[in-house]
C-alpha cells in the first residue's frame, strides 16, 4: 500500500517518460542527478565512488563530506547503466517514502498491537511533509528516513528486550549506522 501511495504521488513521472522527467524542475535536481550518476560511472571506470575531480576541479569533490548518496547510488548502478541517472533518481524518489514508511511500520508493530495504528504511523512518517518536500527538491539524502526506525528497533532489542544475542544485534546496529552515514 505504501508503494501504491508513492506511485500516486510521483505519478507525473511514471505516466510520462521516467528516464527524462524528474519530479520537479526546482531545487537541487541537477545535483541529485549527478550524485546518482557518479557511483555508476566510477564503478564502471574503476574510479573511487566517494571522490571525484569531475566536480570542483582541480581539488575535487568528496562525496562523503557532502550530499553524496552512495548507499543509494551504488545499489542502483545497474539501473543507471541501463536507463540513466534520471531513471535511478526517480526510482530512489519513489522508494524512499515507501521504505521509510515500512521501516516505521516495523518499529511501531513492536510497540502497538493494533496493526492499523502501526500502518497509519508508518504512513504519517514515510509521507510526512518533511520527506515529501525533501524528495520533491531532489534531496534524496534527507528524504530517505528508512534507517532511523531500524536503529531504534536495534537499540530497543539491546537495551530493553535483551532476549536476542547482543553480538548479532550490535553487529546489525553497526551496519545500520554505517548505512546511515552513506546516506
Amino acid at each position: 500500500m505504501y508503494l501504491i501511495t508513492s506511485l500516486f504521488i510521483w505519478s507525473n513521472v511514471w505516466t510520462s517518460h521516467p528516464t527524462s522527467t524528474t519530479t520537479c524542475g526546482c531545487g537541487d535536481g541537477a545535483g541529485a542527478i549527478w550524485v546518482m550518476e557518479w557511483p555508476a560511472y566510477a564503478l564502471s571506470h574503476g574510479l573511487n565512488p566517494f571522490f571525484s575531480t569531475a566536480m570542483g576541479y582541480p581539488r575535487g569533490f568528496n562525496l562523503l563530506a557532502n550530499a553524496g548518496v552512495s548507499a543509494i547510488g551504488i545499489p542502483l548502478a545497474p539501473l543507471t547503466w541501463l536507463f540513466g541517472p534520471i531513471a535511478s533518481l526517480n526510482v530512489a524518489l519513489t522508494l524512499a517514502p515507501t521504505l521509510s514508511a515500512l521501516a516505521m511500520f516495523v518499529l511501531l508493530r513492536r510497540l502497538v498491537s493494533w496493526i492499523p495504528a502501526a500502518f497509519l504511523g508508518g504512513l504519517f512518517y514515510g509521507f510526512s511533509p518533511f520527506v515529501l518536500t525533501s524528495l520533491a527538491n531532489g534531496w534524496v539524502n534527507l528524504g530517505t528516513l528508512a534507517v532511523p526506525p531500524l536503529i531504534v528497533l536495534c537499540l530497543d532489542r539491546l537495551l530493553f528486550e535483551q532476549r536476542h544475542r547482543p553480538g548479532v544485534t550490535g553487529f546489525l546496529l553497526g551496519l545500520l549506522v554505517a548505512l546511515q552515514f552513506f546516506l
